[in-house]
């Protein structure tokens, strides 16, 4: 059980961070969201091998087609095809997108898993009705024990997938030309890159690289005057570039 309520949590954050996604566009939330959904499906991967390892001295088979396995199996089989969708080779936005609307449908299930002893006559269940707040302490305090345990070391994993995630989206560029030098950025310097989702995430006078049509690839501040958008070089040399997002 502490194993699950971790792998649940977890898909709990992916929904979360689906939502703010969809109401952001920001690529920080969807961050989250692959880092939760990859910590819940290990998690919940642990429940569906585990569980056959007990359950076969106590149903006599390792595995019974019972209401909460059924849907927990399909929980897991649901972010199989989420990962799968992450590698078809869709762009990163229209990904980051449909993954948002995956994580947040999938979610449903898993009311649906605790539920499910309420929804289905209790002889067709292998598993125990609902009420570990019943059992004496000497069960309940080991599994309070457990349930503390596991949470805080799916935390523990899920913030170091984070960071990994968020080093993975940084990439170098090799700059070429002099329209940067007052920034501090001569020919042939190499910047790190974070990916954005929008021109609205953006403050004034970051510094961005942005493809211009027939410029190709620049990196200027990121300029808004006036209602309008400039490209702006750290060099008086270099007229501002006013960029058209229709």
């Amino acid at each position: 059980v502490p194993i699950a309520w971790s792998g649940f949590l977890a898909y709990f954050f992916v929904m979360v961070s689906g939502i703010c996604f969809l109401y952001t566009k920001n690529l920080k939330f969807d961050r989250i969201g692959l880092a939760s959904a990859e910590i819940g499906t290990i998690f919940t991967a642990l429940v569906l091998i585990t569980g056959p390892i007990w359950a076969t001295p106590i149903w006599g088979q390792p595995w019974v087609w019972e209401p909460r396995l059924i849907t927990t199996l399909v929980l897991f089989l649901v972010y199989i095809g989420y990962f799968i969708l992450r590698n078809v080779g869709l762009y990163r936005q229209r990904v980051a997108l449909v993954c948002a609307i995956i994580g947040i449908i999938a979610f449903i299930n898993i009311p649906i898993i605790f539920a499910s002893v309420n929804f289905w006559a209790a002889e067709i269940q292998s598993h125990p009705q609902l009420g570990m707040n019943k059992q004496p302490s000497g069960i309940l305090n080991p599994f309070l024990f457990s349930l503390l345990s596991f949470t805080s070391l799916m935390i523990f994993m899920l913030l170091l997938k984070i960071e990994v995630l968020k080093k993975k989206d940084i990439f170098a560029l090799t700059v070429n030309g002099d329209s940067m030098i007052d920034a501090c950025i001569a020919d042939g310097d190499m910047v790190l890159m974070e990916p954005i989702t929008d021109s609205y995430s953006l403050r004034n006078g970051t510094i961005v690289s942005a493809m211009v049509p027939g410029l190709g690839t620049t990196l200027k501040y990121f300029v808004k005057r006036g209602g309008k958008i400039f490209l702006e070089a750290a060099n008086p040399a270099y007229e501002p570039i006013e960029l058209n997002l229709e």
